[in-house]
């Protein structure tokens, strides 16, 4: 195991460097990336390690994490945190879910805006504002927008910001109901596991399509490049998401021996919107495939309500 995940670490670096310099490139041959590249925010993980900010993140981290140094995260911007929302009905699953409410003593929400992070200290304990200059969060974002594309980017540096503290967490949508603790199911050998839009088989299959709103990644050196070459891979293909990035990612030769990323079994991390599905094998339920606030929040009632009757039924 050790000398694999040698090898699967010294193939990043390489690919690192190999990236970078396709991306020197497409910088030389196209100057309009460079705005991105200079944008408020930019690899702000590294000016972290020098800024007073750090201490304050890492004193928070340390309170909320479990002590295995590893705890759950979730983001959100005023238009999913404003009263009657989506975080109230991301908050209330946790205290229907069975062996859930715990969790709730080591879940950070990340508030993407002034108004949400105010909005998060007067429901939740353990609230972290992640401030991008110049750019205001608060509205609901459309899918296609340039701010949307941001904001899905701003969270996975703090990703990368949280594992170089070296903490390992579960990152979760916040329009995803906790039915179950999922927590137990991950094993300690697995590094990088995330969830599924469309499975073609075992978890290790990477023709499997990644969704990138749940995740759970352990705070390793190689997690940590392959979050890197994650960001960076933005710059090639600046008008996708990140889920997008992570899959044209897939399609370089070596990219299934970067690191062996596990999907999860959608009977048990399911999306709502799926023809069938089993109310008691589920942990989780995505409303990803449902679009704006006002649908998200219409099928997640509808579910939850479910969920309360199952719960009460099996009991």
């Amino acid at each position: 195991m050790q000398v694999w995940r040698s090898l699967n670490y010294v193939l990043t670096i390489l690919l690192l460097f190999a990236l970078l310099s396709c991306i020197h490139y497409r910088l030389s041959t196209n100057p309009n990336l460079m705005v991105e590249k200079s944008s408020p925010g930019w690899l702000s993980s590294e000016r972290l390690g020098h800024h007073e900010e750090a201490q304050k993140l890492r004193s928070l981290l340390k309170k909320v994490a479990r002590p295995d140094k590893v705890l759950v995260i979730t983001t959100v911007n005023y238009a999913w945190a404003k009263p009657g929302s989506v975080l109230d009905l991301f908050l209330e699953s946790f205290h229907v879910g069975k062996g859930t409410k715990r969790i709730l003593n080591h879940l950070l929400i990340v508030a993407m805006d002034q108004k949400a992070y105010m909005r998060c200290k007067s429901i939740h304990p353990h609230c972290y504002f992640f401030d991008t200059p110049g750019i205001d969060f608060a509205s609901e974002q459309q899918s296609t927008s340039p701010d949307y594309l941001k904001f899905m980017w701003r969270r996975v540096e703090f990703m990368q910001i949280v594992l170089e503290l070296g903490y390992s967490f579960f990152f979760t949508d916040a329009d995803v109901l906790w039915l179950k603790n999922p927590i137990p199911k991950f094993s300690s050998d697995s590094d990088f596991i995330i969830a599924s839009d469309f499975q073609e088989g075992q978890p290790e299959n990477q023709s499997n399509i990644a969704n990138t709103g749940f995740i759970y990644v352990k705070s390793e050196s190689y997690t940590i490049q392959f979050i890197k070459l994650w960001r960076l891979s933005r710059l090639l293909y600046p008008n996708e998401n990140d889920s997008s990035v992570f899959e044209k990612m897939k399609q370089d030769p070596h990219a299934d021996l970067i690191l062996g990323v596990l999907y999860l079994n959608r009977a048990y991390f399911g999306a709502i919107c799926q023809s069938s599905r089993d109310m008691g094998k589920l942990y989780i339920i995505h409303a990803s495939c449902r679009s704006g606030v006002e649908r998200k929040l219409h099928d997640l009632r509808l579910f939850l309500n479910d969920w309360k009757n199952y719960k009460r039924v099996s009991s």
